[in-house]
């Protein structure tokens, strides 16, 4: 599939179109093959997050009852052990995959299928739970295009069984998520201030100072590093990765990473003017 061309004779724009519109057909037949492959795990995944977040909003109810929005808090402090695990799992399957051309296109392992089921089945959930915070329409609407998109790329993964590392290397991003995860919870608001304003300070500016290098590193280095390995694979061995893959694969999967790109370059501005505020709140507190 894909129509396996050579460098030297480019794919005319009419029929890379046709290709495309070829593989769009087919992707109810490609989402059919991944949930009856790994459906059941995706399922019992979405069956645990569900769970779990009932009980930490229960408990929110009960020891938080001032907390304004609780299912966002109660989606922090379930955040704060999943996305370490989903960072793990990414990071795990990128350095298992990463050895040659045909284990990044081609090859699987436990920590790139862990990594993939949690991610759709997270953002499945997701979805659900949005409208149930007091998210702003606008970043309801754009959170919501976000989940579909990188769910729908990773299912196309699962469904193929290819190109798993490409997926788990864009995952590794979910490294920032920790850090900003804890910035929430630091953030938190109490009966008098915010959480923050009851630990010691130095807390707080380690966090931001992480965030933004995580940021700087798993962000704005990760992603044109694997745009730039991308298409290295695919110019040096065309018949491992333009010979395996479809139109649909090739466009998508460089293109969602160019959108994260282009979006973690805007968040990358005010995650750095936070970063400079508190570390200058922290050293004008030490200097007292």
């Amino acid at each position: 599939p894909g129509g396996y061309k050579t460098p030297s004779s480019p794919v005319p724009f009419g029929a890379f179109a046709m290709s495309m519109f070829a593989d769009i057909l087919e992707l109810p037949s490609l989402v059919i093959m991944a949930f009856t492959e790994y459906g059941r795990f995706i399922a019992l995944s979405c069956s645990v997050q569900v769970m779990c977040l009932i009980l930490l909003f229960i408990l929110v109810l009960v020891l938080q009852p001032d907390q304004k929005d609780k299912v966002t808090l109660a989606d922090v402090y379930f955040s704060m052990v999943f996305f370490p695990l989903l960072a793990f799992a990414a990071v795990a399957a990128s350095l298992e995959l990463r050895h040659d051309v045909q284990s990044r296109w081609q090859g699987t392992c436990f920590w790139s299928e862990l990594y993939l089921v949690l991610y759709v089945s997270r953002m499945m959930c997701h979805i659900v739970v949005q409208p149930m915070t007091e998210m702003g329409p606008y970043l309801l609407f754009m959170m919501t295009i976000h989940h579909l998109i990188s769910m729908g790329c990773y299912i196309i993964g699962l469904g193929y069984g290819r190109c798993h590392y490409w997926g788990c290397l864009d995952g590794c991003c979910e490294i920032t998520t920790v850090f900003l995860n804890v910035l929430y919870l630091f953030n938190m608001p109490l009966e008098e201030g915010k959480l923050k304003d009851q630990i010691p300070h130095w807390l707080e500016a380690t966090n931001s100072f992480a965030l933004w290098l995580a940021f700087l590193v798993f962000r704005l280095m990760l992603f044109p590093y694997w745009i730039y390995t991308f298409r290295q694979d695919m110019h040096q061995r065309p018949e491992l990765t333009r010979g395996i893959t479809t139109s649909l694969e090739r466009f998508i999967y460089p293109g969602t990473t160019g959108i994260l790109l282009f979006l973690s370059s805007m968040w990358f501005i005010p995650i750095t003017q936070g970063m400079l505020k508190t570390l200058r709140k922290s050293k004008k507190i030490q200097s007292h």
